[in-house]
């Protein structure tokens, strides 16, 4: 494959497209470039819906082979996986994607299952935390100290021990975390800002051109 059709062609046509996106949304167009500006969003939505079902293939064909081969320890979990896909695939095809059928597919194989994983990992993480902390110097006991309240006032317990666990609690999650947060979100504004121009400029990251 020639540099130009591997490398110059993909950077050209991104470059073009975002150049649209960009234009369209910071500046004041008229009704026809808004239509070519959402008819770029719309094939970006179509391309989406293929790589989706790629994957899903993707997968499909992985776990299959595993099921074939009888891999130790490991079919059943891949036997298991195709069946869920293709029952919540073919209901959503045959009921449709509002269908009843398919939502107690998803609260039964899904929210269910997950705010069990979702309970167990945060043990793990209190468990692994209480392994962490190792008290040997003013900044870990400033650590410990503001998660001892943050999960006192989280727990239901911290407020029926104290009331005011669950109003320090409140404190931090508003004030210092609030602030934290706040400067996490304009730090990644301006990381996706630059990484926009450098898109514009065909200087990626992905070795389409540096």
């Amino acid at each position: 494959m020639s540099t130009v059709t591997r490398k110059y062609i993909p950077m050209a046509i991104m470059i073009f497209i975002a150049i649209i996106l960009f234009v369209d949304y910071f500046f004041e167009t008229p009704p026809s470039y808004k239509q070519v500006s959402q008819e770029v969003q719309n094939f970006n939505i179509i391309i989406a819906a293929f790589a989706l079902i790629l994957g899903n293939a993707r997968i499909l064909e992985l776990q299959g082979k595993k099921l074939m081969k009888r891999e130790p320890e490991q079919w059943p979990f891949s036997l298991l996986m195709i069946g869920v896909m293709v029952t919540v695939m073919a209901v959503g095809l045959i009921f449709g994607s509002a269908s009843f059928q398919l939502n107690w597919l998803y609260a039964t194989l899904f929210q269910q299952p997950s705010a069990s994983v979702f309970s167990l990992i945060g043990w793990v993480i209190f468990y692994a935390v209480y392994l962490s902390f190792r008290i040997d110097n003013r900044q870990m006991l400033f650590f410990t100290i503001i998660w001892f309240f943050a999960m006192m006032g989280n727990a239901p317990i911290g407020g029926a021990i104290w009331d005011g666990f669950p109003a320090i609690q409140s404190w931090i999650e508003l004030v210092p975390n609030t602030a934290a947060t706040r400067g996490y979100y304009i730090a990644n504004t301006l990381s996706a800002t630059v990484i926009g121009f450098r898109t514009l400029l065909g200087r990626t990251s992905m070795g389409m051109g540096e």
